[in-house]
């Protein structure tokens, strides 16, 4: 059985009327199979492009696309569609961290119930918990290979969207597949605090930070100076990508940046645009005078190492692309003076290692973990979840509805065993 048939293709909601109706749906629904599309690996600002759903066959074969891009408005037309939501319905998802962050970051919507399939699976210890595994394995079902859509693209792709809408067609029935398995493993209560903690999970601007540079792969072993160009090199990558509304790692890849870094010296003259090869590691839209300011910034931040200046400005843009741009005459890029960047910003904050009591609570916690699950024929996080296994190691004392990913089922189950293998710490 194939994911995509030889139906129609799909009708996509992109006027009120319609959204309307669709509004009158929802307003009966006790479970919501959704999935959204964004333009994340292709912007600097993510956007909301469509929302999957699918509601039954009470609207138009059961299968619902909206093209969110066509309901931008303040307030927003969609908020208000998922207002009219009863207030016992849940979101039904599969992975759906990406999809309700999104939902909460553009939209403000907060659902009041979420239940993931993939949080099922995971629960029950399944060795697949992927959508396309999962259905494959349950309901015979085969997805079709995944697709590199740019969902801002307008008019929208019938063939993609009909793609798109995969994502939701067979979850309502691996969900009762899932289900029956949860009932009989007593899991109830585990997959709804899973589910939750998805639905509640902080949800950021979703724009890269420039000051996290030293998390960056290959930025921990660089020598001072190095590690000073590479904050220079991230800061102006942001810029420049904040300007051209792309993915900062699409525009320069951090591998580049590394490798620069590594050879402060040699950094400039790696940037020469007659370098073969060196076009192929940047993005397209970057043109001549994007690549010799670049050249500047090496250039000022290794003479000003140590010093406290301000951030570098983004410089205007020239349209010639790269590899016709003069270096110098009417046409030549601007060569105005770059600034230094800023004072590196302290690292970010860790938490430091376990000490020996820690390490030996985590080491049994582990240990009782395994043992249970493989009793109950469960998954590890059926039993506890690392985040609640990481807590209780940590504060042992903590009262047990103060554990994150807990639960009221886990604390009937488990609060004497887990007594007796943190010892005397519990008791504190």
């Amino acid at each position: 059985m194939s994911g995509l048939d030889a139906s129609p293709l799909p009708t996509v909601i992109a006027e009120p009327r319609a959204l309307a109706a669709l509004g009158d749906v929802l307003g009966a629904a006790r479970l919501l199979p959704l999935a959204v599309e964004t333009n994340a690996l292709g912007a600097y600002r993510p956007r909301l492009c469509l929302v999957q759903l699918e509601v039954g066959a009470a609207f138009e074969g059961g299968l619902v696309a909206i093209d969110a891009l066509a309901f931008e408005a303040r307030p927003s037309p969609l908020a208000a569609l998922f207002a009219r939501l009863p207030e016992d319905a849940a979101l039904l998802v599969h992975g759906g961290e990406h999809t309700l962050a999104a939902l909460r970051r553009e939209l403000g919507v907060r659902p009041r119930h979420v239940l993931d399939t993939q949080e099922a699976a995971v629960l029950l210890g399944l060795p697949r918990t992927g959508l396309k595994a999962l259905l494959h394995e349950y309901l015979g079902v085969t997805l079709p290979a995944p697709r590199s859509i740019d969902w801002r693209a307008r008019p929208l792709d019938g063939e993609a969207v009909a793609h798109a809408l995969t994502d939701v067609a067979h979850l309502r029935a691996l969900f009762g597949v899932l289900h029956q398995k949860i009932v009989a493993a007593d899991l109830e209560d585990e997959l709804a605090v899973a589910s939750a903690l998805i639905g509640a999970a902080r949800v950021t601007a979703n724009i890269p930070d420039p000051k996290r540079f030293r998390t960056i792969d290959g930025a921990s072993s660089l020598e001072p100076e190095g590690l000073h160009l590479l904050h220079a090199l991230v800061t102006w990558r942001d810029q420049k990508a904040r300007e051209l509304d792309l993915p900062p790692g699409r525009l320069l890849p951090n591998a580049l940046l590394i490798q620069l870094a590594q050879a402060p010296e040699l950094a400039a003259e790696r940037l020469n645009p007659n370098v073969p090869g060196l076009r192929a590691r940047f993005h397209s839209r970057l043109v001549h005078a994007d690549i010799e300011q670049l050249r500047r910034v090496v250039r000022v931040a290794l003479a000003t190492f140590g010093e406290v200046e301000a951030t570098p400005a983004a410089e205007p843009r020239h349209p010639t692309p790269l590899a016709s741009s003069p270096s110098s005459g009417p046409g030549a890029p601007p060569s105005g003076p770059v600034a230094s960047p800023p004072d590196l910003p302290p690292l970010p904050k860790r938490k430091g290692p376990p000490d020996p009591a820690t390490r030996t609570r985590l080491a049994a916690l582990k240990a009782w973990r395994r043992d249970e699950a493989e009793r109950r024929g469960i998954g590890h996080a059926g039993v506890l979840p690392l985040v609640a296994l990481e807590h209780l190691a940590f504060f042992p004392e903590s009262a047990l509805a103060e554990v994150p990913g807990f639960g009221r089922r886990r604390a009937e189950r488990y609060a004497a065993e887990l007594a007796r293998v943190l010892g005397p710490a519990r008791k504190r």
